[in-house]
């Protein structure tokens, strides 16, 4: 009889776990979407921003302002799903949403506001306003390569972990291409912008579409 309850108690833990897994693909396809969303919807903003104002410190600042509101939203959101999942979660969720909120949102908040400060204050100096937004833009290529193989991990699929590998290439190739094409680094800085600006919005919203298709989900 012991045994048997034993037996029990052991399958009711794992439909927990099943039932806790499935539960936090649904708040990762969620968190993909947010930021998906929000960043196809300040590239929107930057594009009509650059068309409609002529003025480049004008176009900065109201970029900045964007930038800023996105990241208030991004992280607003992710408080209330962590918040809302903490009793429905693991820590494999757990650990992947303070990862994200740290390298998505905390480190490019803090280069954005350098790169910020460096454009109104010390505005002669091109080459360190270039560095801090490769650092932001590779720290963002990165996250996607991690969100690549976590998807890959939940559903057992290779092929993530070559694109994750290749998302890294890509970008880097693109980097070198935009360095020996343009003798100003910081203005030739547009194919690999391109590429980040793809990947941090469509990207995570083709993520969100595949977990939405998922028969586990």
């Amino acid at each position: 009889m012991e045994n048997k309850q034993k037996a029990i108690n052991d399958i009711n833990f794992i439909k927990e776990a099943i039932d806790k897994t499935k539960k936090n693909n649904h708040s990762i396809k969620k968190i993909f979407l947010l930021y998906g969303s929000v960043n196809i919807l300040l590239l929107i903003v930057s594009f009509f921003v650059s068309l409609v104002i002529s003025d480049l410190s004008k176009v900065a600042i109201l970029s900045l302002i964007s930038n800023l509101l996105g990241y208030v939203i991004i992280t607003a959101s992710l408080f209330y799903i962590s918040t809302r999942e903490k009793n429905h979660t693991n820590i494999f969720f757990r650990v992947f949403i303070s990862m994200f909120f740290f390298v998505a949102v905390l480190i490019p908040l803090i280069l954005l506001l350098m790169r910020a400060f460096v454009a109104f204050i010390d505005i002669g100096s091109p080459e360190t306003l270039f560095i801090l937004n490769q650092m932001s833009e590779f720290l963002m290529i990165f996250i996607f390569s991690i969100s690549l193989m976590i998807v890959g991990k939940t559903n057992e699929s290779r092929i993530f972990n070559i694109l994750s590998i290749l998302n890294v290439i890509t970008y880097l190739l693109l980097f070198l291409l935009n360095t020996s094409l343009g003798s100003n680094q910081f203005i030739s800085a547009q194919y690999s912008s391109l590429y980040y600006g793809i990947v941090t919005s469509i990207g995570y919203i083709l993520l969100t579409i595949f977990l939405s298709k998922n028969k586990g989900d």
